[in-house]
């Protein structure tokens, strides 16, 4: 009999329950202002359950069923849980299986209650990180946010979505989750028991609890994290990154200034060669290090025990202490902090004799990395670099949905092909994506002589008129400001955020760095400029499709009033109240987006997902007409 009694220190600060009721519930068809909702439950920790309600307008995942999941993701290859028949938690004691989800939704179609679709693998991109998107997610991306409104300054980890039937009842088994959980149940009933992660040191778990954080988040034997899920040593892996990409820029221009023969580039070069060559040293020993410490094992991250160390060897009717319970219905949602044991009993109603409709339960859930500061617009202050094989927070957000290293497009090469043709044949048409086809039509009989060229070159320059726009020249203005802001331009140097950029069609990208570390080229087809200071930005920021600036009123107003779509990156080791509170009210004003480096990528994905408004400057009527107001004379 394993023993139960643990030692371990219990830091948590949030809502614990003294005695068994049900939880807290938010009624309403309005959904509650973001602000409003992080202090009343993210900060305290505190779960609640909100009836017919949406996490962002955007959201249409309440819409699907299964003709509808079936046409636009039939062919997704997922996998499946078949469970054991007679087993009440059906939970991981099933055999999976490879199918597509076509197969999945015949086989609920037909009444079939032992498919079980749960947690995707999402996979990781060409840099080693986990993806933010599994399947069939990937492919039904535009019926939901990658960050809802009502969690939006809270850093995303996985999307899910969980399918299967169960007219009598099927358990989750009793467990925590290592993230904050927004669930939104869309077809079925679900059931939920909750228990305080304040009774994590005498909840039966097959792993042994050394830690409690503050936030909830609860380390195991074996694996020491910080509250945020990152390792301790987070921040040095952070500022070494940050020096290996510095003196791998340093290698490059010694070897271009040696190309050049300038002086002393060969003891530059020498240099820059020994440098980097012991920062690579550095990091080779310190993931030696880490893959030392991972043999010890981590059941919650990497699932090499038989049962992973944060379930439990019992269901909730044997454990003796208080807790929470609530029902969810379709249209309702479950915000569930990380750390909070809890078992899910999942059913749906029998299928009924007078209709054709088939009878499933169905959820999509959001899981987000816990904040560590009770703060809403900046809940999680510290860096998170990569943990144990996996990536924190800062690394899993720079690997948003369907990051694809951007290639030369064939239409790209026709129209450069067209465009030479007709610098060639018409020196007035410098620009074919700028000519109608009428005036293209009527200089094609004035070259009969050529006309197997022209033909092909004057096809290939209306496709690419009518397949690619114009968007081959946007830009992307990045602005830091007199101030130095090197975790910024840490970001914009990342190779994923400059691949976004391609995806999303920039290709020229400009960055005002000031005092900050230099900017770096990652990505094919993306022109990077650079300058540290300049007398003016309006011409930059005229020019700009896209800017990206700090948190300065004035930098910001500038891009408003040029109508520019903005994206207001906070500045953490400034801490200017003013400076925060201005992009955070201008952000609930739909005006802007308000991100942090660590989520640069997510906050890119953001202002396209998202329709801004349109900044309408105040006149001094206005303020007269306030005044008034105020003074009780209008």
């Amino acid at each position: 009999k394993r023993k139960r009694e643990r030692s371990a220190s219990n830091q948590y600060q949030g809502t614990t329950v003294e005695s068994t009721g049900p939880v807290i519930e938010e009624r309403g068809e309005k959904r509650p202002e973001a602000d409003t909702f992080f202090r009343k439950y993210v900060a305290e920790r505190t779960p609640v359950v909100l009836r017919k309600c949406v996490p962002d307008d955007a959201f249409r995942a309440n819409q699907w069923n299964l003709p509808r999941l079936k046409e636009k993701a039939g062919e997704v290859d997922v996998r499946v849980e078949l469970r054991t028949a007679g087993k009440e938690r059906g939970f991981g004691e099933g055999n999976f299986i490879h199918t597509n989800l076509a197969a999945l939704v015949d086989q609920l179609a037909a009444g079939e209650q032992k498919w079980y679709m749960t947690t995707q693998d999402a996979g990781e991109n060409d840099e080693g990180r986990p993806a933010l998107l599994g399947p069939p997610l990937n492919a039904l991306r535009e019926d939901f946010p990658l960050r809802p409104e009502l969690l939006r300054t809270l850093v995303p980890s996985t999307l899910n979505v969980w399918m299967g039937s169960s007219t009598t009842g099927t358990s989750s088994g009793l467990h925590h989750d290592q993230h904050d959980n927004l669930y939104c149940l869309l077809q079925g009933r679900k059931e939920f028991k909750l228990f305080s992660p304040n009774n994590a040191i005498v909840m039966p778990t097959y792993g042994d609890v050394v830690h409690i954080h503050p936030n909830g988040r609860i380390n195991y034997a074996g694996c020491p994290t910080r509250a945020d899920g990152a390792t301790l040593d987070a921040d040095e892996q952070w500022k070494a990154a940050c020096k290996q990409r510095k003196a791998e820029e340093e290698l490059a221009d010694a070897e271009k200034a040696l190309e050049q023969g300038k002086e002393g580039a060969e003891q530059r070069l020498a240099e820059a060669e020994q440098n980097l060559e012991s920062l690579l040293d550095e990091a080779l020993d310190q993931e030696a290090f880490s893959a030392g410490t991972d043999e010890e094992g981590d059941g919650t991250e990497i699932h090499t025990a038989k049962e992973p160390e944060h379930f439990c060897d019992r269901n909730s009717e044997s454990i003796d202490l208080p807790y929470l319970h609530c029902t969810l219905h379709p249209g309702d949602m479950l915000y569930l902090p990380a750390g909070w044991f809890h078992e899910v009993y999942s059913s749906n109603p029998h299928r009924s004799a007078d209709t054709a409709e088939a009878s499933y339960h169905m959820a999509f859930n959001y899981w987000f990395h816990p904040p560590t500061q009770k703060n809403s617009t900046i809940p999680m202050k510290a860096r998170i670099g990569k943990r144990n094989g996996r990536s924190g927070a800062s690394v899993a957000l720079s690997n948003l949905i369907a990051l694809q290293r951007c290639e030369d497009s064939a239409f790209v090469t026709a129209g450069c092909v067209a465009a030479l043709a007709f610098c060639f044949l018409e020196p007035q048409l410098h620009s074919p994506q700028s000519v109608p086809f009428a005036t293209i039509s009527s200089h094609l009989h004035q070259w009969t002589g050529q006309a197997t060229l022209l033909l092909a070159c004057l096809h290939l320059s209306f496709v690419c008129t009518i397949l690619c726009p114009p968007t081959m020249t946007k830009r992307v203005l990045v602005t830091v400001g007199t101030t130095k802001f090197d975790a910024l331009i840490c970001a914009i140097n990342d190779a994923s955020f400059q691949f976004e950029l391609v995806r999303l069609g920039y290709h020229v990208l400009v960055v005002q760095h000031g005092r900050s570390a230099s900017v770096s080229k990652k990505a094919r087809n993306l022109e990077v400029q650079a300058f540290d200071y300049a007398a003016s930005m309006q011409e930059q920021v005229q020019m700009a499709d896209l800017v990206i600036s700090h948190a300065g009123a004035g930098s910001i107003f500038e891009a408003l009033r040029a109508h520019k779509k903005l994206v207001v990156v906070a500045n953490d080791t400034l801490m200017d109240d003013h400076q925060q509170e201005l992009a955070m009210e201008l952000a609930k004003r739909k005006l802007i987006v308000h991100g942090h480096p660590h989520a640069l990528l997510q906050s890119l994905q953001e202002a396209h997902v998202h329709e801004l408004l349109q900044y309408e400057p105040g006149t001094a009527e206005n303020i007269a007409k306030e005044i008034d107001v105020a003074m009780g004379f209008g």
